[in-house]
């Protein structure tokens, strides 16, 4: 039952990503895996050469391909799980606009009420973060990961 919860929540951060990884990830010279090869993908070492023996890892770039990441988000530690690329970012604030919520806020000072807007604009890319890192943080607490 686990598991199934997971794969549907990575399902969800497939059809995210899949997209940008089409567009974003080909020819992409400043990599999220830069890191990853020097990091051992931030796995456990038995768990790394396994994986390793599965799918395409290159000593500079890990398991980066074309179109991103090699390994199935399943398999991906929770540091790359977390990980967004700065141009995936970039993109969704530029191809969306920002909001803008104002809402009246209603406080009590010295026995008195006043009233007062509050006004907060959300950038897209912030609202996509949250969106992944909830996601993700549903993955984590299923496995048993803390941060």
């Amino acid at each position: 039952m686990k598991e199934k919860k997971i794969d549907i929540l990575c399902k969800e951060l497939d059809d995210l990503f899949t997209p940008f990884n089409e567009t974003i990830c080909k020819g992409c010279t400043h990599c999220c895996c830069n890191h990853c090869s020097g990091n051992g993908a931030y796995l456990l070492t038995n768990k790394l050469n396994e994986l390793r023996e599965e799918y395409p890892f290159d000593s500079e770039t890990g398991f980066l391909t074309p179109t991103g990441c090699a390994l199935p988000r399943q398999k991906r530690s929770m540091v790359c799980l977390h990980y967004i690329c700065g141009d995936i970012i970039k993109r969704v604030d530029k191809e969306n606009q920002k909001v803008t919520v104002k809402t009246p806020l209603t406080f009590t000072v010295n026995g008195k009420e006043y009233t007062s807007i509050a006004s907060r604009i959300y950038y897209p890319g912030d609202l996509f973060e949250k969106l992944v890192r909830d996601i993700v943080d549903k993955i984590c607490k299923l496995r048993g990961w803390t941060r």
